[in-house]
């Protein structure tokens, strides 16, 4: 009787860990519910990104926390601690290698000092590490979907397909720095113009990997980068950027599938004349019969499909020939 239980405890043990594993396979092999276009933008600093426009899947019943995580990879959030619940879904620091020493716009020293209330200090808290609290003690990461400031947690935010989420460090005003007005509620009004870069992030997040083989395309991209960097600028100069790097991106786009299709083109052709012309010459030397009718058809022009056309049917007709006299010999 216990040799009996001891093998029905070891069998649903088995049971239970290849249920285990039948879930995990289906997690990892599951088709995204949609994309979400992230970056994460340290341009008060004159530093650009921390992480360039990028396509990140979602899946179904995820939260902005799993995004995150997936874009900025968990152990790059919060000095190693991560996400790790959505009762500590603050992003309060990012791995970042960047210059300690910032390039910070005058505007916003010069909001800084009128605003009397300390002073810009440059320097970081941590190295390798981009913090709250880093270069003015307002400062932090803020996020945006679709080009509006949220008013909750990364957990409330809950992805929807095509969505634009960007990451941005920020020094003054909580965000006046970087386009949001907070004048509403008493804080501080706009320094900058709240230009919608979504558009230009989403065509750069698609050509991401046609950049790294496209020496044109990653100048075009390049100029791009540059564009978004400035936060002063309007949105006629962050629509024209994104113009111009459309049109490279579809130029790009257009040589690569002519390419493609000419390159398909001769070499189907060569692989036709090929066998067309082994199967000719292997047929002709069966017989001296065989070896007359593909002289007959080769009278045709040899140029263009008619001369394709003639190898052919030289081979149709050879064979045809092959087969009369193996049938003779049979008999």
């Amino acid at each position: 009787m216990k040799a009996k239980k001891v093998i029905i405890s070891t069998i649903a043990v088995v049971s239970l860990l290849m249920t285990s594993a039948f879930t995990v396979s289906a997690d990892e092999t599951a088709e995204p519910a949609g994309y979400v276009t992230m970056t994460a933008e340290k341009f008060v600093l004159g530093q650009g990104f921390v992480k360039e426009p990028q396509r990140v899947p979602f899946y179904m019943g995820e939260s902005g926390v799993d995004i995150t995580k997936r874009f900025l990879e968990n152990e790059n959030i919060n000095a190693g601690k991560g996400l790790t619940s959505s009762s500590s879904d603050y992003v309060s620091s990012i791995a970042d290698n960047g210059s300690e020493e910032a390039d910070i716009p005058q505007y916003i020293s010069d909001a800084v000092t009128a605003l009397g209330k300390g002073k810009i200090e440059n320097k970081r808290s941590m190295n390798g590490w981009l913090n709250a609290g880093d270069y003015y003690t307002p400062s932090g990461w803020i996020y945006v979907v679709n080009n509006k400031p949220s008013s909750s947690g990364i957990s409330g935010y809950k992805p929807v397909d095509g969505d634009v989420l960007r990451y941005e460090f920020t020094i003054y005003g909580y965000g006046s720095d970087i386009g949001i007005d907070n004048s509403s509620w008493g804080g501080s009004e706009s320094l900058t113009p709240a230009a919608d870069r979504d558009d230009l992030y989403e065509i750069m997040a698609d050509a991401k990997d046609a950049v790294k083989s496209d020496a044109d395309l990653k100048k075009a991209y390049n100029k791009a980068v540059s564009e978004v960097y400035d936060l002063k600028a309007e949105q006629d100069k962050i629509n024209k950027a994104y113009t111009d790097f459309k049109a490279a991106y579809d130029e790009a786009n257009l040589t690569s599938t002519v390419t493609t299709t000419v390159s398909d083109t001769t070499t189907t052709t060569a692989a036709v004349t090929s066998a067309a012309t082994t199967t000719s010459v292997t047929t002709a030397s069966t017989t001296a019969k065989a070896t007359t009718t593909t002289t007959k058809a080769g009278k045709s022009p040899n140029t263009g499909d008619k001369a394709i056309s003639a190898l052919i049917i030289s081979a149709g007709a050879a064979a045809v020939t092959a087969g009369i006299i193996a049938k003779k010999r049979r008999k």
